[in-house]
């Protein structure tokens, strides 16, 4: 009996479940491959943050506003763009959120930015803002 063994080399890109196959060939001397057991599947997981990494920006993460004033939140989508992401978002704390905003809760949505599909590359951080209005605004 012997072992093939294969490492599947670490990267940074993000990818989706890839599946490869191992097939014996060419046995020497004569010697001969069993049809029906002469290749294996082999599924590599994905490990990468195929769909990115959601966040609030580092200078959006605290905000001091007066009633009246707008507050604009910036997430930020890295490391990967690959597929659609819906992001909610909702305001909670020791008010009726109902009655002091004018939207309580939303989604922020990032599209799919493979190359191809909207002309940017994977890599490019993609941002949007949530903007809260206090008072009616």
């Amino acid at each position: 009996m012997k072992s093939i063994a294969i490492i599947v080399s670490p990267d940074d890109i993000p990818e989706l479940d890839e599946t490869i196959i191992v097939s014996l060939s060419t046995p020497s001397d004569g010697a001969s491959i069993s049809p029906s057991h002469s290749s294996v599947s082999v599924m590599i997981e994905a490990n990468d943050q195929v769909a990115g990494l959601v966040a609030l920006a580092q200078d959006s993460r605290s905000a001091v506003v007066g009633e009246g004033e707008r507050a604009e939140f910036t997430v930020v989508r890295t490391l990967s763009a690959l597929g659609r992401v819906d992001v909610n978002w909702t305001i909670t704390g020791n008010t009726d959120p109902t009655a002091e905003f004018t939207a309580t809760t939303g989604t922020a949505v990032f599209m799919d930015v493979r190359r191809g599909r909207s002309g940017r590359g994977m890599r490019s951080p993609e941002l949007w803002c949530i903007m809260c209005g206090w008072g009616g605004i």
